[in-house]
């Protein structure tokens, strides 16, 4: 998988790849050539099954259960999932509540369980490993979240 940048990925990593769109994303970038870091939170099953279409198409996956709340705890997760691939070159943040709201709004400042999900979003730039090296490598910026 390559553009006219030179950008060739091989490795990415996908949160909530245990179903829905994270599981048919994960599934694409293995088409495509990438090792894949499966993350679920929780439905363990799920994302063994994802890890086994990944593998079936010849790639690496390798699944670690995440919690987006916990976000220390979750740059720790992706940092763990980079290493084992040999790098991070793709982060894909699927991750959400899951909820089912199917139609409707939500008036979210009232919801207690947006907050820790608003936290992830603003914050996750500064979480997860990025400033990714020529080498594949990846990296935590250093930056401290609230």
């Amino acid at each position: 998988m390559e553009g006219t940048t030179g950008f060739a990925p091989a490795t990415a990593i996908v949160t909530g790849s245990d179903s829905g769109i994270g599981r048919a994303t994960a599934v694409a970038l293995a088409r495509s050539g990438l090792n894949i870091g499966i993350t679920w939170h929780s439905d363990q099953e799920g994302a063994e099954e994802t890890a086994d279409e990944v593998r079936n198409l010849g790639r690496r996956g390798v699944v670690r259960r995440l919690d987006t709340t916990d976000v220390p705890g979750a740059a720790a997760v992706i940092d763990a999932l980079a290493e084992e691939l040999g790098g991070l070159d793709v982060f894909i943040n699927n991750a959400g509540t899951g909820d089912g709201i199917r139609s409707g709004y939500r008036n979210l400042d009232q919801d207690p369980g947006y907050e820790p999900q608003r936290r992830v979003r603003v914050y996750a730039g500064r979480c997860t490993p990025h400033g990714q090296s020529r080498q594949g490598r990846a990296h935590r910026c250093g930056h401290q979240c609230p």
